[in-house]
């Protein structure tokens, strides 16, 4: 067995065993490839090679999860058989046709550019990680991950990658079980980065990508599915641009991002938020309790934003993303979480939940304490607060939603807001992220 060699300005026996003698295209079936064991041997490209093949470019990688074909763009020489170091640069361009990888594959460095579409996985399983290379259509067509008919185990990785399309209306068309986006750029604004999903459900991450360019929507809310998770964290994304455009409406899809930077705000944004189809909570630096909870980054607090999609109740509760923590005394306390909002809350809209320590000085169990009201009872609405005062629009009514209890022992404590109907005028809440203890 031995490595292969591809580079498009070799002269000689187009063999593939040496740089003198190398493949002049990289556009083959590696995993049946004579004298070539994936699990051994690396397709060493030379970054300077540049092909325009006839036809659809197919590249297909091992038919081994465990051994994927490993293409890399090195930077080569005329003759002998050194790869040298890894070195970007190395090019697969179609005029009109379009480029396909598929198989198990580990690539790196190359560019794809496609007259007319790139897609990954199209055809059966597929396990891959594309490193630093760049995606570029120059025809009005997705990047295409999987294919919706047979490429129900497709999970393919892309680090550092590039992705630029030519049409506004272009983005990713994802069928498969997982993808995940890790360091990457998306090189031209369009509307939407997601413009399919798959209909059996699957995961997309969207990871630490610089996404500065783009002005639109991560993805729309109506191309959503059933038992699909989408997450996007600590991005940087364009001024306006948003994380879902529309609303989601399908009971089994949701949509979480965290600590992106949103347009050119100097402080990191640390949105955090989920989108589902019981509605959505999202970070509102605009409406806050004074003195009230804080990302640690602002100069003023934050407060959480909860809106339930009224047309889809009853359905499960709307909950805060995370549980709001705080360390207790011991001994007779009262819990509080202050909410805002333009309407008088009860308690059979919204609800506190409270983990706290046990009561019992033997058990070392936890107590939960709820405010919701109890089956076929009588709403009661929480108490106003006539204290603290909060900034921003739609906060007209300030309430309390507290419990006391006694607590044998000090120790770690939680509580979290849930929402069963639309509360509100207008159909949200803003929840201040301190626990209170007093």
């Amino acid at each position: 067995m031995a490595n292969k060699f591809v580079w498009s300005g070799a002269t000689g026996l187009d063999d593939g065993t040496s740089w003198a003698n190398a493949y002049l295209s990289m556009v083959r079936d590696w995993g049946v490839e004579p004298s070539f064991d994936p699990a051994v041997d690396y397709v060493y490209v030379r970054s300077v090679h540049a092909e325009t093949p006839a036809g659809i470019a197919d590249i297909v990688g091992s038919s081994t999860p465990e051994s994927p074909a490993r293409i890399v763009s090195v930077l080569g020489a005329a003759t002998g058989t050194a790869p040298g170091a890894l070195t970007k640069g190395a090019k697969v361009t179609t005029a009109s046709d379009l480029i396909r990888n598929n198989g198990h594959l580990y690539v790196y460095g190359i560019e794809f550019n496609s007259g007319n579409g790139n897609t990954v996985g199209n055809s059966g399983d597929m396990l891959a990680l594309f490193e630093s290379c760049d995606f570029v259509n120059t025809s009005n067509d997705n990047v295409t991950l999987g294919n919706s008919a047979n490429n129900v185990k497709h999970e393919s990785v892309f680090l550092n990658c590039g992705f630029d399309l030519s049409n506004v209306t272009k983005g990713i068309s994802f069928s498969g079980k997982s993808v995940r986006l890790v360091g990457c750029v998306w090189k031209q604004n369009t509307n939407d980065i997601i413009v399919a999903l798959p209909s059996r459900g699957g995961l997309f991450e969207i990871l630490n990508c610089d996404l500065s360019l783009f002005t639109g929507g991560v993805v729309d809310g109506v191309r959503n599915t059933g038992g699909f998770s989408l997450n996007i964290s600590r991005c940087s994304m364009g001024a306006g641009s948003v994380i879902v455009n529309g609303t989601v409406t399908n009971a089994g899809f949701t949509v979480t991002s965290s600590h992106n930077q949103i347009g050119t705000d100097a402080d990191p944004s640390f949105q955090k938020s989920e989108h589902r189809a019981a509605g959505k909570i999202e970070t509102d630096a605009n409406v806050y309790r004074v003195g009230g909870a804080s990302d640690g980054v602002r100069a003023t607090p934050i407060s959480w934003k909860a809106t339930p999609d009224k047309a889809r109740f009853p359905a499960p509760a709307l909950a805060l993303i995370r549980p709001i923590v705080a360390f207790a005394p011991t001994g007779l306390k009262t819990y509080r979480l202050y909410i805002a909002s333009n309407a008088q809350q009860t308690n059979r809209d919204v609800w506190a939940e409270f983990t706290l320590v046990s009561d019992v000085d033997t058990s070392s169990l936890a107590v939960m304490k709820s405010t919701r009201m109890v089956p076929l009872g009588t709403p009661v609405a929480y108490p106003l607060d006539g204290v603290s005062s909060w900034v921003g629009s739609d906060t007209s009514v300030i309430q309390v939603i507290e419990v006391t209890h006694t607590a044998m022992k000090a120790g770690a404590v939680s509580a979290r807001i849930l929402m069963a109907s639309d509360a509100g005028v207008d159909g949200f809440i803003h929840v201040d992220g301190v626990l209170e203890i007093v």
